[in-house]
């Protein structure tokens, strides 16, 4: 029987993505078991709870800016 072993660890976001800002994520590595692969997730309270919405933005807006783009 395979299991699904797991971690998990507090580091420094620029090991995983480089670049200039530091920041302490949790990363969680989960076994696929049979698999041989093994799933990260880096998770942060930090990064990405800056607020987007300003003043007077409603959901169509947000909608609007957020959607992607393709060159034809």
């Amino acid at each position: 029987m395979y299991r699904a072993e797991r971690d998990e660890e507090e580091i420094d976001v620029l090991d995983w993505l480089g670049g200039k800002r530091s920041c302490i994520v949790k990363e969680e590595v989960i076994g696929l078991g049979r698999y041989g692969k093994t799933l990260t997730v880096l998770s942060s309270r930090k990064i990405g709870q800056e607020t987007y919405a300003e003043e007077g933005d409603d959901e169509d807006d947000l909608v609007e800016r957020w959607t992607p783009r393709f060159k034809k």
